[in-house]
């Protein structure tokens, strides 16, 4: 969440997102997903993270529904139903998704200083 409002990373946040061993990743990963999830659960996603979010979702599900009829050809019927309850989360999470209605981006630290330079800069170009 602090990424997404550009704001300052804790040492422990920082050491986090430079870390590059396979645990580190896994944890990173984990650490990605929690955020991301709690920005749907919070409506808190920009157009292009909500757009990206559903394409993910739909792989995600694809995946599932492969997995399932995998399962109920090969008659297993446990697994069939294991698979159910990810698929209906999936589901929840892409309809809680599709429902919400995008934010906007927080404005960025300069932006006041990068409006003025390029209002010279267009001035300059006319001349």
């Amino acid at each position: 969440l602090k990424l997404s409002r550009l704001e300052r990373l804790s040492d422990e946040e920082q050491k986090l997102f430079e870390g590059i061993g396979s645990e580190d990743l896994r944890q990173k990963v984990k650490e990605v997903n929690l955020e991301l999830q709690g920005m749907v659960e919070a409506n808190r996603l920009t157009s292009a993270e909500k757009s990206d979010c559903l394409e993910e979702l739909e792989s995600k599900m694809a995946q599932v529904q492969e997995e399932i009829a995998k399962a109920e050809a090969e008659g297993k019927t446990k697994k069939v139903q294991a698979l159910a309850k990810p698929l209906e989360v999936l589901k929840s999470t892409q309809s809680q998704v599709k429902a919400a209605d995008p934010v906007s981006l927080p404005p960025l630290k300069n932006g006041d200083k990068i409006r003025q330079l390029r209002q010279k800069l267009a001035e300059l170009e006319r001349l």
